[in-house]
C-alpha cells in the first residue's frame, strides 16, 4: 500500500468516525502533509464515500465556529487557526492497527504557536498480535510453506557448496573457486531474493499475492534491499565505533592516571553496557525498515530514508515495541527452543543428533519463521499509520543516519590499514 492509499485510507477513517471534512484536514497540515498531498487525497476520497457522508461532513465543518482553513489553503495559515480547544473525543476503537483517532490528538498552546499534537495510543497486546499474525499466516499458509521449502533447499545447497568448494580447491582451483563464488556472493542475493518475496506474501495478503506474483515483485528489489542491508550496517558500526574508542581511552587514563585495575575494569564493563545500550536502541529503531521497504510500492522510500521511516513508527513507543517484538518471537520460537534443548540432553549419536537439529530447522525455516515475520507484520500495521503520517518531518533524522553512515564507512576503510599497521610496527601483537 502507497503513502498516497495509506493517506486516504486514514481520511476515510476519520470521517467514518463522525469527524469533520476542516478538522481532518487541519490535522494533516499539522503534522506536516502538503496541501497537494491532501487534495490528491480527498479527491480520492470523493469518489470512494458516499456523497451524502462526505458533503454532511463539509458542511459540519462550514458551521464550525472560528472556521479552520479548508484544503486549499497554505499550510501557514492552517496552521495558524487551529482552534484551541480540541472537538469533544470519541471513544478509541481499541482494535489492533488502528489509526490515530480523537482521543489520541491533543492541542497544545504556548504564547507564540498552536498546535495540534498526534499521541500514539496505546498497541495491541501481545495475544492479539499473535492471533492477528495467525490470521494473515493462516490466509497466506499454502503461498508462505512454498517459499519456506525453496529457502530451506537453498540452506541445504549452500552447506554442500561451501563444504564442496574446500574440498574442490585443494584439487581443481578454478572448480573450487566458482563453488567459493557461488556459496559467498550468488546465494546472498537468492537467499534475500526468497526472504522478499516472503514477505511480500505477507504485506499483500489482502490483494493475496501469488507464489510467482511474489517472487516477481521481489525480484526487481533485491539491490535495493541489499543496500538498505548495507547502510543499516554502516550506521550500526559508526555509532560502535566511536563508542568503542572512548570507552578504551576512558579506561587507559583511569589505568594510567590511578594505576587501579578495579577501576580500569569498571570503566571498562560501563563503556561495554553503553555501547550495548546505543546498539540496541539504533537496531530498535531499524526494527521495521524491511517491512517499510516492502510496503512502499511506489518505490519512493529507498536507503537511510526507510531507516528514517522505521525510526519514525518506533519514536515515543521504544520500549512498548522492543518488548512486544521479544514477547511474541519467545512465544513463537518456544517450541523450537524445547525441540533444540531435547536432542541436545537425550540424543547421544552425533550424526543422529545433527540430523535431528538439521530437521528441526528446516521445519522452522518453513512454518515457524513466516508466522513469526506474519506476527511482526501485524504489529507493523498497529503503528504504521501513525507513522506514516510522521514521515514527512524526518529530515534532522536522516542527517543523523547520514553522518553515522559516513563515519561507519571511514572506519571499515581505516581498518585494514590499521591492522596493516599494526602487522608492520608491533608484529608480535597479531599472528
Amino acid at each position: 500500500m502507497s503513502m498516497n492509499d495509506q493517506l486516504v485510507s486514514h481520511i476515510k477513517q476519520q470521517l467514518a468516525k463522525g469527524k469533520t471534512y476542516d478538522t481532518v484536514v487541519n490535522e494533516l497540515f499539522a503534522i506536516g502533509w502538503s496541501r497537494e498531498d491532501i487534495d490528491v487525497a480527498f479527491s480520492s476520497v470523493q469518489g470512494a464515500v458516499p456523497a451524502e457522508q462526505l458533503e454532511q461532513s463539509i458542511i459540519a465543518g462550514d458551521n464550525v465556529a472560528n472556521a479552520t482553513p479548508t484544503a486549499t489553503a497554505p499550510v501557514a495559515q492552517a496552521q495558524a487557526q487551529v482552534p484551541e480547544t480540541p472537538t469533544t473525543p470519541a471513544a478509541p476503537t481499541g482494535a489492533a492497527g488502528a489509526t490515530p483517532t480523537a482521543s489520541a490528538i491533543q492541542t497544545t498552546t504556548t504564547p507564540e504557536t498552536k498546535e495540534i499534537q498526534i499521541n500514539p495510543e496505546p498497541l495491541p497486546s501481545v495475544i492479539a498480535l499473535i492471533k492477528s499474525g495467525f490470521s494473515i499466516y493462516r490466509q497466506r499458509l499454502g503461498v508462505l510453506v512454498a517459499i519456506g521449502a525453496l529457502q530451506a533447499t537453498l540452506s541445504i545447497v549452500f552447506f554442500i557448496l561451501v563444504h564442496l568448494s574446500s574440498v574442490l580447491l585443494k584439487v581443481n582451483i578454478i572448480a573450487g573457486a566458482l563453488a567459493l563464488f557461488v556459496s559467498v556472493i550468488v546465494y546472498p542475493w537468492v537467499f534475500y531474493w526468497f526472504m522478499l518475496a516472503g514477505m511480500e506474501a505477507i504485506c499483500g495478503y489482502e490483494q493475496r499475492i501469488g507464489f510467482v506474483e511474489a517472487f516477481k515483485l521481489a525480484y526487481s528489489r533485491v539491490w535495493s534491499f541489499l543496500w538498505l542491508i548495507l547502510i543499516s550496517f554502516l550506521i550500526l558500526v559508526g555509532i560502535s565505533a566511536p563508542i568503542a574508542l572512548l570507552g578504551i581511552i576512558i579506561t587507559m587514563s583511569i589505568g594510567t592516571l590511578s594505576g587501579s585495575i578495579v577501576g580500569m575494569v569498571i570503566s571498562g564493563v560501563t563503556a561495554m553496557l553503553l555501547w550495548i545500550v546505543m546498539v540496541s536502541i539504533f537496531a530498535l529503531w531499524f526494527t521495521f525498515s524491511y517491512w517499510v521497504f516492502v510496503d512502499d510500492s511506489d518505490e519512493r522510500v529507498r536507503g537511510i530514508h526507510v531507516l528514517s521511516a522505521s525510526r519514525e513508527i518506533v519514536r515515543g513507543r521504544l520500549w512498548a515495541v522492543s518488548w512486544r517484538l521479544f514477547a511474541t518471537a519467545f512465544l513463537i520460537d518456544v517450541g523450537y527452543m524445547l525441540g533444540a534443548l531435547i536432542i541436545n540432553a537425550f540424543v547421544s549419536a552425533t550424526l543422529l543428533k545433527i540430523a535431528l537439529s538439521s530437521l528441526l530447522a528446516l521445519t522452522s525455516t518453513v512454518f515457524f519463521i513466516p508466522l513469526l515475520l506474519s506476527v511482526f507484520y501485524s504489529l507493523y500495521e498497529a503503528v504504521k499509520i501513525h507513522a506514516d503520517l510522521a514521515i514527512q518531518s524526518i529530515k534532522n533524522t536522516h542527517r543523523l543516519f547520514v553522518v553515522f553512515a559516513v563515519i561507519g564507512g571511514v572506519v571499515l576503510l581505516l581498518l585494514p590499514i590499521m591492522v596493516i599497521v599494526m602487522k608492520l610496527f608491533i608484529p608480535h601483537t597479531l599472528p
